[in-house]
């Protein structure tokens, strides 16, 4: 709000429907565009009646196998886009990846193992793995050793996929030529946990693999009267 204000052309590029305009986390931007992180799979005969399948979805959602929206993508395209708009005038991008985030899912060149589910998610009956034993404790999945193996690969597969696409949106402000009149901040709202204290996931303790986050600064700005570099 304060750089709209200001002058700032302000764009909100959001992959999670949790961040969007109705929760008032986005006042202030001019411009937002918020993307889904799932996407209904058309198979069989489904293939030639999306709109039955839609129907179907709505009544029955669980006959209608989905796969998670390459979000990733999407937003880089969005951001690489928006830099090129905007280069001349002073602006504020702010992108929300979604990756790295339940249901992993992270492209084939950024898989090191193979499973028998090619994506995890520990909640949602769509991919299969709810189907699994739970502890009558935490009421989260059992899994085997080798599983576990598996589903850290994936999560760590999609950070490096968003790892690559920030460094191509770093590369394009190198070409368009603004790279040193750009403050780059990468930082993250919290780190998930693979049974490193018995359990999976975020949001259940402040053990440090859930808490400790990066920030990341790139560039030149002035703090407090101060130049950093």
């Amino acid at each position: 709000e304060i750089l709209s204000s200001r002058g700032y052309e302000t764009v909100a590029l959001s992959g999670n429907t949790l961040v969007d305009e109705s929760s008032g986390m986005l006042r202030g931007f001019r411009r937002v565009r918020v993307f889904g992180h799932r996407q209904p799979l058309l198979y069989g005969w489904f293939q030639t009646t999306p709109i039955f399948q839609s129907a179907v979805r709505r009544i029955f959602p669980n006959l209608v196998p989905e796969r998670p929206v390459d979000t990733t993508r999407i937003l880089r395209t969005y951001v690489q886009s928006a830099l090129r708009q905007l280069r001349g005038k002073p602006f504020f991008i702010w992108v929300h990846f979604m990756d790295p985030h339940a249901a992993y899912d992270p492209p084939e060149e950024y898989r090191t193992m193979s499973g028998g589910l090619p994506v995890f998610c520990n909640s949602d009956p769509r991919w299969g793995w709810t189907q699994r034993d739970k502890d009558p404790v935490t009421k989260e999945l059992i899994l085997s050793p080798e599983e576990r193996k598996y589903v850290s690969s994936l999560y760590d597969g999609e950070i490096q996929y968003v790892d690559s696409a920030i460094g191509e949106i770093i590369r394009r402000l190198d070409r368009l030529g603004i790279a040193n009149r750009v403050l780059t901040v990468i930082t993250a709202d919290h780190g998930e946990e693979f049974w490193d204290h018995g359990r999976y996931g975020h949001g259940h303790t402040f053990d440090q693999e859930l808490v400790h986050v990066p920030l990341i600064l790139r560039g030149e700005t002035t703090i407090n009267g101060r130049g950093i570099h």
